[in-house]
């Protein structure tokens, strides 16, 4: 058929994609589309040969899920085993994590014969890719007979959920097929994402650099705690922003990060070993495959114990990694519940700053309403103790004057350079490790601040 008078015939539906024939005529594949959705081409050109395999396919993104459709037809006198060879090389190379295939076309083969050769091979490779054939009545029936050449293969997750019916044409002697899924929430991959800062050996330069330049006029001369500490924080934060800009990175899931590609490659083969051992009663290829499957077993545990043994070695908290890998191997996950409290009224509280209030009320009256009753017992012996305390003899001795010792640069310097170098920061999102790479820049307006903070007895609010 021409694809100008399909266009026409097919209203609301263009061509998405289209295989033709270069040398002979009357054949071609192709897929048409709806016109509402938006959907990218795959080329498998290469993949084509005619009358052996004939391909077509294009990508359809949906709110649930990724759809790749591939549309193909083999010539009752083609190549099977280059049908077969293509045929995987392209389910391979685009069947991924999060998305889903349909195969359907006409590749001659009577899906209603079972003991058919052809049938149980091609069936045995798309069972690999998990894929079952939705076809399982005659499309076409000529002089007494039937037969079901053409099919729609689909996810076996489908199976119960979809619906398929014939569509009587009346352009050939074949029946169409309309095929209505109706459970396309495919597990997709994490979109989550994470903001980090770019640490470098450059950007730490720079940083240092910056912090050189400052000369924290705005922190000097100046005797109210919580403006010279605000003004330093700032300042501070300014040049951190801009040392360190942020980036956001889509986070990638590294569990299987010990697949190497040798390991990818005897995985491979040891699809296609039990592929043939699947059509095939040679008991040596069997006891073949069987020690290549645990030999592979086996090289896929030493890969796992070197690569986590390297991630628990490298790692500045070892602990911690450990309950990581831990938690990876036995699929547990942090699961992410929204904060929520009871309080002492019975009503459910779910802002943040409500609840961080709550907690704080509770904890710190807690000793004093334990102690409540032990004082209203005891009110005659405090009174009384209190009488004598107050005596003469006692108010003559004179109580010793507390004083303040005023901290030093070097004990400032002492103190940062004394902290556990890690990667974890606060609300303003500076490390230990970048404040003992800029302790000598800062140790002296800190040192101001801290020695104002003492001679007031005030503690900046910020903090």
């Amino acid at each position: 058929m021409q694809n100008k008078w399909m266009n026409e015939w097919i209203e609301n539906y263009t061509l998405g994609a289209k295989y033709c024939r270069h040398n002979l005529k009357q054949g071609s594949s192709c897929i048409f589309v709806h016109k509402s959705l938006t959907y990218p081409t795959i080329k498998l050109d290469k993949f084509s040969k005619e009358q052996d395999i004939e391909i077509s396919a294009i990508k359809i993104t949906l709110l649930t899920a990724l759809i790749i459709i591939i549309r193909t037809y083999r010539s009752p006198n083609g190549n099977f085993a280059l049908f077969l060879k293509n045929i995987d090389t392209v389910l391979s190379q685009y069947r991924k994590p999060g998305s889903e295939i349909i195969l359907c076309g006409d590749i001659n083969i009577d899906y209603l014969n079972e003991k058919c050769h052809k049938y149980q091979q091609l069936d045995t490779l798309l069972t690999s890719y998990n894929l079952t054939s939705t076809v399982r009545f005659p499309i076409r029936s000529v002089n007494g007979t039937s037969s079901a050449t053409d099919n729609i293969f689909i996810d076996k997750t489908h199976v119960g959920n979809y619906t398929l019916h014939p569509l009587i044409n009346g352009l050939s002697d074949y029946d169409g097929q309309i095929l209505q899924l109706t459970n396309l929430n495919i597990p997709t991959q994490s979109n989550e994402t994470k903001i980090i800062r770019n640490f470098s050996k450059h950007n730490i330069h720079n940083f240092k650099t910056h912090l050189s330049y400052e000369i924290w006029d705005t922190v000097f001369g100046k005797h109210d705690v919580d403006e010279i500490f605000n003004s330093f924080h700032n300042t501070f934060l300014r040049i951190f922003h801009s040392s360190f800009p942020e980036k956001k990175i889509q986070m990638q899931n590294k569990d299987k990060t010990w697949i190497t590609k040798g390991i990818q490659t005897s995985i491979k083969n040891k699809r296609e070993l039990y592929l043939k051992c699947r059509i095939s009663n040679n008991h040596k290829l069997k006891n073949y495959y069987k020690a290549y499957c645990k030999l592979l077993a086996k090289t896929i545990r030493q890969a796992k114990t070197l690569h986590y043994s390297n991630q628990i070695l490298k790692s500045d908290n070892k602990s911690r990694t450990v309950w990581d890998i831990v938690k990876s191997q036995t699929g547990k996950k942090v699961i992410k519940d929204e904060m929520s409290i009871l309080d002492t009224n019975g009503a459910i509280i779910h802002n943040k700053q409500k609840i961080a209030n709550s907690f704080n009320d509770y904890f710190s009256t807690i000793a004093e309403n334990l102690l409540q009753p032990y004082h209203a017992g005891n009110t005659m012996k405090q009174t009384n103790s209190t009488l004598k305390s107050d005596s003469p003899t006692n108010i003559s001795k004179p109580y010793p004057n507390m004083k303040y010792k005023y901290t030093s640069t070097q004990e400032i310097e002492k103190i940062i350079k004394s902290l556990k170098s890690k990667n974890a920061h606060g609300y303003d999102g500076v490390s230990t490790r970048i404040l003992k790479c800029s302790a000598p820049y800062i140790s002296s307006p800190l040192t101001y601040i801290f020695n104002k903070a003492l001679e007031k007895g005030v503690y900046p609010t910020r903090l």
